[in-house]
């Protein structure tokens, strides 16, 4: 009986709150319109953690800042930021963990918590040759099935 409680105080102590409680990883959904586009998530390191179309559910490590790219060839690139915030859980290190609790929980990066963890990117129509204004953008494939595209400006008769 000794060395169970032995073993509980020990986990107890060695482990962080926000860690045991939320995990070192959060899911992040992003969508986009049009529906097409693609996405690049990498970290502030640079590093790729997800590269591909949408829609997607990604799941990240939290102990990192995350750009998010949305493109789609005719439309202007979009970046999104995702930050993080402090874990509620890693203040339970102070009743619960104490100091080598939020060591851990720092280590691992389960004090942070991604933000946002939905992206719904809206894609504006890019236009060509400097003009502005509203356009239509045509898509059809090809007839090696790649994907083409024609901007259309709007104009006022």
């Amino acid at each position: 009986m000794k060395k169970l409680l032995v073993l509980v105080a020990a986990s107890v102590l060695i482990s962080g709150c926000a860690t045991i409680f939320t995990g070192t990883e959060a899911n992040v959904k992003v969508n986009a319109t049009p529906a097409a586009a693609t996405i690049v998530i990498k970290a502030q390191t640079g590093q790729v953690f997800y590269q591909g179309e949408v829609p997607a559910e990604v799941k990240l490590p939290k102990k990192n800042t995350y750009s998010v790219e949305v493109s789609l060839t005719g439309y202007k690139t979009q970046s999104i930021l995702i930050g993080q915030n402090v874990e509620g859980w890693f203040w339970g290190n102070l009743c619960l963990g104490g100091v080598v609790g939020m060591v851990i929980d720092w280590a691992t990066g389960g004090m942070w918590d991604l933000n946002p963890k939905q992206i719904d990117a809206k894609l504006v129509v890019a236009m060509t040759n400097g003009a502005s204004g509203p356009a239509v953008v045509f898509y059809a494939r090809d007839d090696q099935g790649q994907l083409r595209y024609i901007v259309v400006p709007l104009v006022r008769a």
